[in-house]
């Protein structure tokens, strides 16, 4: 809770129940929670029944923090008018009561709740009649909007429907390429779907038609067009604020789907205004704080793409950490992205030490995380050891990936042994003639999982340095100097 909240709480439900607040202030004044240690400070009759007097706090607290958001938003206001239309009809105050289903009524049809509208209508209609002289044919269009309402709620669901089949269809390219019938529906969907006016859709099935629309287009591998869907789908939320009061999530989802395309694409500008974007919507509603991690390693990310070397380490890494630790991320997948970049970052900057501080850390997140990066974290360590000098640990990891290869049922890729064969090169002319035979046929490794995760944590950098007979302090060195007119 906070310090707002917990006021409002003593304010307003601390006369209420003695050994209820007096349970919430010793609570709340743990450093960590020892349920020996409370029932310590407890009175007798309350320690031997804490489970029933938490459960009753937990009550409290709720109500407490329900009255204190009551009216906070907009779906929120429409519900507490719909509660008290009810109270006043009970009162027979029909007049008031139409009052706050009028101002509940305008608040739907702002931010398209056709859900809670059916709700304003049914109460509408009830009341015309009751308070009515005589009972008659109402001329409240009841029947007209409830059927308008259930439309719109269909063509939102329909699209969803529809578009989550389509994305888990598009979340199996990992294992395999489509198949003909596949990218043949897609392509019958985009067709089918071009004839639509969107324009004349509800929010939120013009959003699930986004959805669906991008997973069809990048099913067909049409980025540029999946990109354009992506900007729409953002551009909904800048013409229509409102929907970001009331679809926070999908907001957000917006955001990142945006930022993550435009890394891919390299247009760091764009992608850096979704993510400092995200974090001032964060920064707004705390209530979202899972999501930062994601715009933070966007910011990473942009920097390390973009060689901000520097721009890494110091305040981006430190945010990146606490949050990694905040919200107890540090065996993730998210987690394990962030320590691949922090590993190769202090590579280039010749700091081996941190190099294997983030490389122990990425050997302790989940196992099925570490195996899908199991060879990246091989070449990194192989790359760290190699150009601080110590060539004895090279060829111990050499000897013990060579070693496991021999007893494993799923045996190292043939391009791990390629990268390896650069460090038990007898000489520097050797080596740089492995690493340019490498870069030489980039383009048939780079579909591989190892290739895909060499070009994405810039450990080509090492094979053009290799490759220029040079280490890769010195290749960066020299390259930035090129960049700065030296």
């Amino acid at each position: 809770m906070t310090p707002a909240e917990k006021r409002y709480f003593r304010r307003h439900y601390a006369p209420e129940e003695g050994q209820l607040i007096h349970l919430f202030e010793v609570v709340n004044h743990l450093e960590t929670y020892d349920e020996e240690h409370l029932k310590s400070r407890l009175e007798p009759s309350v320690a031997k029944h804490l489970k029933v007097h938490k459960q009753q706090l937990h009550e409290l607290l709720l109500k407490s923090l329900t009255s204190y958001h009551s009216k906070r938003g907009p779906l929120s206001k429409i519900r507490m008018w719909l509660e008290e239309a009810d109270i006043l009809a009970e009162k027979q105050l029909f007049q008031q009561a139409f009052d706050r289903l009028a101002k509940a009524r305008s608040l739907c049809l702002e931010y398209e709740e056709y859900t809670y509208l059916l709700e304003v209508s049914a109460r509408e209609f009830y009341l015309k009649h009751v308070s009515n002289d005589r009972i008659g044919i109402s001329r409240h269009p009841y029947f007209e909007e409830t059927q308008k309402a259930i439309s719109c709620l269909n063509a939102g669901i329909e699209y969803y429907r529809e578009g989550t089949r389509w994305v888990e269809i598009l979340a199996q390219y990992y294992y395999r390429p489509p198949s003909p019938e596949e990218i043949e529906n897609a392509l019958a969907l985009l067709e089918r779907e071009g004839q639509v006016n969107a324009g004349v859709l509800p929010f939120r099935a013009r959003l699930s038609r986004n959805s669906l629309l991008m997973s069809a287009y990048g099913l067909t591998k049409n980025q540029e067009m999946e990109g354009r869907i992506r900007k729409d789908n953002l551009a909904l939320f800048e013409q229509s604020p409102q929907f970001q009061e009331t679809m926070p999530f999908q907001y957000i989802g917006a955001l990142r789907n945006l930022m993550n395309y435009c890394l891919s694409r390299q247009d760091f500008e764009q992608a850096r205004h979704c993510a400092q974007t995200g974090l001032s919507f964060i920064g707004r509603k705390p209530a979202f704080a899972s999501q930062t991690i994601y715009f933070q390693y966007g910011l990473l990310d942009i920097a390390f793409q973009s060689g901000d070397w520097c721009g890494i380490t110091g305040k981006l890494e430190q945010e990146l950490l606490r949050t990694v630790e905040a919200q107890a991320l540090e065996k993730e997948r998210i987690a394990m992205l962030c320590y691949l970049s922090l590993a190769m970052t202090y590579q280039v900057l010749n700091k081996p030490a941190v190099v294997q501080a983030y490389l122990r850390r990425a050997a302790e997140c989940r196992n099925d995380v570490k195996e899908y990066f199991e060879e990246l974290l091989l070449l990194l360590d192989l790359v760290c050891h190699f150009e601080s000098g110590d060539h004895f640990l090279v060829t111990r990891r050499i000897k013990s990936i060579r070693k496991k290869q021999e007893n494993k049922e799923h045996p190292h890729s043939a391009l791990l042994f390629d990268f390896v064969g650069i460090f038990t090169a007898a000489s520097v002319e050797q080596r740089s003639r492995i690493a340019q035979d490498l870069r030489s046929k980039m383009p048939e490794w780079q579909g591989t999982k190892l290739g895909f995760h060499i070009i994405s944590y810039r450990v080509l950098l090492w094979l053009e340095a290799v490759a220029e007979g040079s280490t890769l302090a010195a290749y960066i060195e020299t390259h930035n100097a090129g960049d700065r007119g030296e």
